[in-house]
């Protein structure tokens, strides 16, 4: 599922119309027969409906959206927030069709706001940039105000649909119904936290968009999921390595473990310092614990071999030892392997890697590091960030945040359309990175493993936030969801994976 920036979205509109002969009117009335569908869908009780129109295709979007909505015997009026000068010529043909049939009243803003029961934003499409200020400014502000269900066409009005940032104000809408693809803004905070459901809509536009960003089909991700046979046993299931935790942090080796087992890895082995193999076997029960010191750690290595992929950092802290033991471990062990938290570090990871051999998996802080940037820089552009990092180290990355970004050395990169904030906790990124090595273990590749592990930790975060609350949920609670969210995948039932991706915030119409 193709994501778009505004330039992309202009060139596949250009491309719809003069490449494959569909008149740009068809496409704006196709965009507002999905609005109002969208409307009556999400909010059937909403009778008196305010329109609010900018001067550009977004706000002819609304203009055809409310004539189409005076047909379904609702009660649209039209306001004409920024004038009628200067209007694009699509918008202007749609109002002058609103003239001719005298269908729709064209009200001034406090009017047309007063009885409303539901708000439509057509004020600003995707192609905006800069600063929302003077009359424009005020009219979000007002509308943001008045507490009423708000559904933005295409975008929330007054952000910016590349970076998802805001500059003076913005539309804070309950509905975003997005144009034949999705924009990257409602992946990158905090415009993914501007609209609380987005929905995306096929305007018969072709399948002709040129991207290297998507959001993973979850059809897709159902076909690469690993599953067991029934003639599977725990060793053909998949062996998993971890080399994780230190004096200071136990729970982090255990967060690992015990999701790459609620994963469905049929074996793990945890290698730990022998100073804490006692709080491990009190905290673990399934798990083989292997010590080691700093005067005897080569078997570790051994065993490793014998394992199908590894993860490796996790609550290890940042001690010679650790250096010491990632980087033996990267030169000693030929395995797939997650890469997180204290082993990520450039002089540890650069001398062994491999194309495809790799996931690492850094938050702002760690891809500082690992770049040598500071994290200012990583969180303004955080794409930019997850592909020089995948570049760099030939290997897939996970810039991890808000719908995480998975990028790929060859230069392709995802968001993650699951999760919310109940996976901001301690141990959530321990919780990933057990989830990707049991992926890995199973026999996904690198990138698969990655795409797939994030979105399985996103939606294991989303399903305990529905249980529990998103301020209650601990790590804990997301390795019980695990296996919930693996099943719905593994069901290859479309209707249950479409909730699955409602619970995310996302629909695909």
């Amino acid at each position: 599922m193709t994501v778009l920036t505004a330039e992309e979205m202009r060139e596949t509109d250009r491309s719809a119309s003069e490449d494959c002969g569909i008149p740009p009117s068809i496409l704006m009335e196709h965009a507002a027969i999905a609005v109002c569908r969208i409307i009556r869908q999400e909010y059937p009780d909403a009778v008196k409906i305010a329109v609010i129109c900018g001067k550009g295709n977004n706000g002819g979007d609304g203009i055809a959206a409310a004539r189409i909505l005076k047909g379904c015997f609702l009660e649209p009026v039209i306001c004409l927030a920024l004038g009628e000068d200067r209007m694009s010529e699509l918008a202007a043909m749609n109002l002058d069709i609103i003239r001719k049939t005298a269908s729709v009243p064209i009200l001034p803003f406090k009017k047309s706001i007063e009885d409303a029961d539901l708000i439509v934003d057509a004020l600003f499409g995707t192609g905006f940039k800069g600063t929302v200020s003077g009359t424009a400014a005020e009219i979000i502000d007002s509308i943001n105000a008045l507490g009423k269900p708000v559904v933005s066409i295409d975008i929330p009005s007054g952000l910016n649909a590349d970076t998802g940032r805001v500059s003076g104000t913005c539309i804070r809408a309950d509905v975003t119904v997005a144009a034949a693809y999705a924009k990257r803004c409602f992946f990158l905070y905090p415009g993914s936290k501007l609209s609380a459901r987005l929905f995306i809509a096929d305007i018969g536009i072709p399948d002709c968009a040129d991207s290297a960003c998507s959001i993973p089909d979850p059809l897709l991700l159902a076909e690469w999921m690993p599953h067991r046979k029934k003639n599977d046993w725990k060793g053909s299931s998949g062996r998993l390595f971890v080399l994780a935790g230190s004096d200071q942090y136990t729970g982090a080796p255990a967060f690992c473990c015990r999701a790459a087992m609620r994963a469905g890895c049929g074996m793990v082995y945890l290698a730990v310092p022998d100073s804490i193999e006692p709080i491990m076997r009190s905290k673990l029960n399934e798990e083989i614990i292997i010590p080691y010191n700093e005067n005897n750690f080569e078997n570790i290595f051994e065993i490793a071999n014998k394992c199908d992929a590894a993860v490796i950092g996790s609550g290890m802290g940042n001690s010679p030892l650790t250096k010491k033991l990632v980087s033996l471990f990267l030169k000693e062990t030929a395995i797939p392997s997650v890469i997180d938290a204290d082993a990520l570090y450039p002089e540890l990871i650069l001398p062994t890697v491999q194309r495809g051999k790799y996931v690492l998996t850094p938050h702002a802080g760690e891809m500082a590091r690992l770049l040598d940037k500071t994290v200012e820089e990583i969180c303004f552009d955080p794409i930019e960030a997850a592909k020089e990092a995948a570049s760099v180290f030939r290997s897939a990355v996970i810039m991890k945040g808000p719908n995480s970004i998975t990028a790929l050395p060859e230069g392709y990169f995802y968001f993650n359309p699951t999760g919310c904030e109940a996976l901001a906790t301690a141990g959530s990124g321990d919780v990933l990175s057990g989830i990707i090595g049991a992926m890995a273990s199973k026999g996904c590749s690198p990138e698969e493993a990655a795409v797939l592990g994030c979105f399985i930790h996103g939606a294991a975060g989303d399903y305990a936030s529905e249980d529990i609350g998103i301020n209650g949920v601990t790590a804990s609670d997301i390795i019980n969801f695990i296996p919930k969210a693996s099943d719905v995948l593994l069901s290859k039932d479309s209707s249950k994976i479409e909730n699955m991706m409602k619970i995310g915030k996302v629909s695909i119409l």
